[in-house]
């Protein structure tokens, strides 16, 4: 069985603007040109997508004449994704959803001042959900908290202010000054508010890759030639199946590798919308175009898993911000691990027919020994299990399904990891030892045969 895993770095080798510093700065320059003249939710109906698109490219005519190269970078890329939307009947709902989801929402604006600041480790979104996983491993010490019963006559700090509008960073700093102290009912708020805005950032980067990003056209032709090979069949092994982390399905696109499980779910805000949508549309659906519903509905994972070191320390009072928790509250697709079982069945079976024959005894006596006979030919000259990684950096925050493929028992399974530059493959070395451990990383590495190798990822020259 062959599996392909995909990450974000195959769309990013597509040429579609997937890192979150695209999201980032997409966010940034949309904000900006509705106006922070928009200061209540209630008033986002107000604005005019028209007006939005006109504001980004007097901005963009303005850099561009005085010679200010990335910000006119920047906004070029923002006015392009506009220009590809403003065909589409839903531009107008799209907008006001993004804006609901974007104003004024704490962790867009932690993300952004971390990012401006140049405190960001990297570009991908490994790197945001390990700003994520830090944040939440400081709220859940709550050691840092001093929480109290309001009977108690303690000093409140009066200068922190506990409004719709969070701060996470200032929320941080007071924790490690000692300065805040919460009574129980204002921690409960915090935590519910601190949700409801993560749930508002993970809508609105479901807005982004599915009304804006989705509907540019992918670069097969200026993709890796590995990647190229893999879409077109040629060169490559067939793909019986695709794990894709991703949230696009740009095989769509090609009509190949069918067979793909989404494990962090897959962008599902216009299809939601096309459902409510009819001719005689009814006051159920009106309900249910909501942004909150929609958001409710939203399908895609963000967040990390932790190492199994970590995970006695963890308060489940964070749990929505693990991987695992979310894909079985949001449903998303587990399909992978039949897919692995699939093979690690057959070869349990041709196990016990080699074990049969070599000791002239029958297999477990409840099991038919005939019919392993005629199963002979099918698994016990089987290849193994042969993965082919593309696009992802392995990093821990996704540790628990990589465990499951490297690990699981009965696996000889052959692993092939295409990496960038040199960079991406020793961040692809240091996540494996983590997630491996030291032993078992060199064991699955030596020798003439090892069970995993890296292959660096090869373009055309390109004559301008």
């Amino acid at each position: 069985m062959n599996l392909l895993v995909i990450g974000n770095g195959l769309d990013l080798d597509l040429g579609l603007p997937t890192k979150y510093t695209d999201f980032l700065k997409f966010t940034s320059a949309f904000e900006f040109s509705v106006g922070s003249n928009i200061d209540e939710v209630n008033k986002i109906d107000e604005f005019d997508t028209q007006n939005v698109y006109y504001a980004i490219y007097s901005r963009y005519e303005k850099f561009n004449s005085i010679n200010l190269e990335n910000q006119y970078q920047e906004l070029k890329a923002t006015l392009e994704l506009f220009e590809k939307s403003f065909e589409n009947k839903f531009i107008n709902k799209a907008c006001k959803d993004f804006l609901y989801c974007v104003h004024n929402n704490c962790w867009i604006k932690y993300f952004n001042e971390r990012y401006e600041k140049k405190l960001i480790s990297g570009e991908n979104w490994i790197d945001i959900e390990n700003e994520i996983q830090n944040v939440i491993h400081i709220f859940e010490d709550k050691s840092r908290f001093q929480i109290i019963d309001e009977k108690n006559n303690a000093i409140i700090d009066t200068n922190f202010n506990y409004t719709d509008n969070l701060d996470i960073q200032e929320i941080i700093n007071k924790l490690f000054s000692g300065e805040l102290t919460l009574f129980v009912d204002d921690y409960k708020k915090f935590k519910r508010l601190l949700l409801k805005d993560y749930d508002k950032f993970v809508m609105a980067l479901g807005i982004y890759l599915n009304f804006f990003v989705s509907q540019l056209p992918i670069k097969i032709e200026t993709a890796s030639r590995e990647l190229q090979n893999m879409i077109n069949g040629e060169n490559f092994p067939t793909i019986d199946y695709v794990l894709s982390f991703n949230y696009i399905n740009n095989f769509k696109h090609t009509g190949s590798l069918k067979n793909t499980c989404f494990v962090h779910g897959e962008i599902n805000y216009m299809a939601e919308l096309k459902k409510c949508i009819s001719a005689n549309m009814n006051d159920n659906d009106k309900v249910n175009m909501k942004i909150e519903n929609l958001i409710s509905r939203n399908k895609i994972i963000i967040g990390f898993d932790d190492l199994q070191s970590d995970e006695e320390n963890f308060e489940l009072e964070f749990v929505d911000y693990r991987k695992y928790f979310q894909r079985i509250y949001k449903g998303t697709d587990s399909q992978y691990v039949d897919y692995l079982n699939e093979y690690t069945f057959g070869l349990k079976r041709a196990f016990e027919i080699q074990q049969a024959k070599e000791n002239f005894i029958k297999p477990n006596s409840n099991l038919d020994y005939e019919k392993f006979i005629e199963e002979k030919t099918i698994f016990s000259d089987r290849v193994p299990n042969r993965v082919f990684i593309f696009g992802h950096s392995l990093d821990a925050t996704d540790n628990e399904i990589f465990r499951d493929i490297f690990l699981r028992e009965f696996n000889d399974t052959k692993v092939t990891i295409f990496y960038h530059d040199s960079d991406a493959r020793k961040r692809i070395i240091t996540n494996l030892i983590r997630i491996l451990t030291k032993p078992t990383f060199i064991q699955k590495t030596k020798g003439k045969n090892p069970d995993i190798k890296f292959i660096e990822q090869t373009y055309n020259s390109i004559v301008l």
